[in-house]
């Protein structure tokens, strides 16, 4: 059997976040190691952000994040290298609160044919000590509502 027929199977999950066996298995065949410092977890959260010292902001949809940084979906176009001022907003209880950090651009993907918008990987700059126990909390919260693992679509 050949690894694309492998993955093809039927029934097979390819989210390393549900089967860490097939983590396994590809990471060995491939001798792919983790690079990621930190945990990511699922957001599915709005996120506001603003380029450098310009006041209009733009929105985005956070992917996923960890501590090191965020995914992020948006419509507008960005070079990488540039700084935001990000601010993810999140539920806690009945009340909404928000994160905000200084993050840089540092991946894009272009979106696919028939998709809008692109991905881009934000690095976390500069986060205030206040901000780090919202990060923690916004992390661990939504990772433990959904049991670590990210849903199905």
């Amino acid at each position: 059997m050949t690894l694309l027929q492998w993955m093809r199977e039927p029934g097979r999950v390819l989210n390393h976040r549900k089967n860490q066996k097939d983590t396994a298995m590809r990471s060995s065949f491939f001798n792919i190691k983790e690079r990621r410092k930190h945990t990511r977890s699922y957001l599915d959260l709005p996120i506001e952000y603003r380029l450098g010292r310009v006041q209009r902001t733009h929105g985005g949809i956070a992917i996923d994040g960890g501590e090191g940084g965020f995914l992020m979906h948006c419509p507008y176009d960005m070079p990488v290298g540039v700084r935001l001022a990000i601010t993810i907003m999140f539920p806690d209880g009945f009340e909404l609160k928000n994160f905000q950090a200084q993050a840089e651009v540092v991946r894009k993907d272009h979106p696919r044919e028939g998709q809008g918008g692109f991905k881009y990987g934000l690095k976390l700059l500069q986060v205030k000590k206040e901000e780090s126990p919202k990060l923690r909390h916004l992390l661990q919260g939504l990772h433990q509502l959904l049991g670590g693992e990210r849903p199905a679509f």
